[in-house]
């Protein structure tokens, strides 16, 4: 689509609508692009090969996994210091 022709070109009305058009097109991709990342991630989930995001209530567990390594990691940083 051509905004400017050799000979005058569109009509403000005409360029506005492709413009209108060419905005919708571009959001319309970027959406898609966002919906398919996420079922992407879901699906990797889903098969084991990316953990699930923790809960809040995983998160403030005092024998969570991970807080209990970041507490080593530290303290073996204090020993070594």
């Amino acid at each position: 689509m051509k905004l400017y022709g050799a000979k005058g070109g569109l009509s403000q009305a005409e360029q506005t609508e492709v413009s209108m058009q060419i905005i919708r097109q571009i959001i319309k991709g970027i959406l898609a692009r966002k919906q398919v990342t996420q079922m992407r991630q879901e699906e990797m989930q889903f098969l084991g090969m990316v953990r699930r995001p923790q809960t809040a209530k995983e998160l403030r567990d005092p024998n969570n996994p991970l807080r209990m390594r970041e507490r080593v990691c530290k303290t073996r940083r204090q020993e070594r210091d």
